[in-house]
């Protein structure tokens, strides 16, 4: 008789000592998270906390456990924001994707498509996404959407530096995305994107027929100097060793001087190249800095822009 009065004194002792576990760690408690509402908020807690493994997992366990449940698309999205933040740009593509063909009208499926986007971004995929953007502005369903994918649009072409193409999109977008995305002011500076100082590769060149010349060009005065004397060292050893009748001397250190000789040339023609991609860079990251805003924020702080060097 007093067996099983004992039996439900020790669980019922076991349940209360989870109980206290759980209220000292701040947790929700374990009966919660068998419900969706617990399920969510536990998941929502190791989102918040910035544990993104878990987050993963515990949003999609309320996926699996509630198909049902009308949070399921949200519960999805941040599933992938969180495999976005850990780092996996490819695998939170395919969660995105997941969402929009799931979802193709809801707000999520549109939040989804533009961090697809950035995906790209991460991916090195800049063409796929200006597509994609392009494809969101035709369909939206609404100004603010069109307006924040041409947005974006303009802010890729910005960071590979076409700026006319940029400024194009740009003035696409209406009143309202203008007023708040500050574009008369962008396009101002997009204008001054013709006064950058740039240099010309072939007069670098050209100028380096004096060794240490394109270097000079480019502002680059001590490599100029080491250029030029280390050119006219082994020009006067080339002769000195002829003079001394050692021709086999002669002709090898000539031959290593020419070399010396036409890396000079080489490296004026890429010293301005180089400085024509600091003054873009310069320009890109100063603009990004003063206009580059984040569409969810509303923050101006050079979010999201990455410069590319393919320019």
């Amino acid at each position: 008789m007093n067996r099983p009065i004992f039996l439900i004194g020790l669980l019922l002792l076991w349940h209360g000592t989870v109980g206290i576990g759980w209220a000292q760690n701040e947790e929700p408690s374990l009966v919660g998270i068998l419900d969706p509402d617990g399920q969510y908020a536990f998941a929502m807690n190791y989102f918040r906390s910035g544990d993104n493994h878990r987050a993963v997992s515990e949003f999609d366990r309320f996926v699996h456990f509630f198909p049902d449940d009308d949070r399921v698309e949200s519960a999805m999205l941040f599933a992938a924001q969180a495999v976005h933040r850990e780092g996996r740009p490819a695998d939170a593509l395919k969660r995105y994707r997941r969402i929009v063909e799931r979802y193709p009208e809801s707000r999520s499926a549109v939040r989804a498509g533009f961090e697809s986007a950035t995906c790209l971004m991460d991916l090195n995929e800049p063409e796929e996404a200006k597509s994609l953007l392009l494809k969101m502005a035709e369909t939206a369903s609404s100004s603010e959407i069109r307006d924040e994918a041409l947005y974006r649009t303009a802010w890729i072409d910005l960071s590979h530096a076409r700026f006319s193409e940029a400024a194009r999109l740009a003035e696409q977008i209406g009143p309202i995305g203008k007023e708040r995305y500050r574009i008369t002011d962008l396009q101002e500076r997009l204008e001054q994107a013709a006064d950058i100082p740039r240099k010309d590769p072939a007069l670098a060149g050209f100028l380096s027929i004096l060794p240490g010349g394109g270097y000079a060009y480019c502002g680059r005065y001590r490599d100029a100097a080491v250029a030029f004397f280390l050119n006219v060292a082994f020009v006067a050893a080339t002769v000195e060793a002829f003079r001394d009748g050692n021709d086999a001397l002669g002709c090898l250190v000539g031959f290593v001087g020419s070399g010396f000789y036409l890396g000079n040339i080489y490296g004026g023609i890429n010293a301005a190249e180089k400085t024509n991609r600091n003054a873009l860079r310069v320009f890109i990251e100063r603009t990004a800095s003063d206009f580059r805003m984040d569409p969810r924020t509303g923050k101006t702080d050079g979010f999201g822009i990455r410069i590319h060097s393919d320019f």
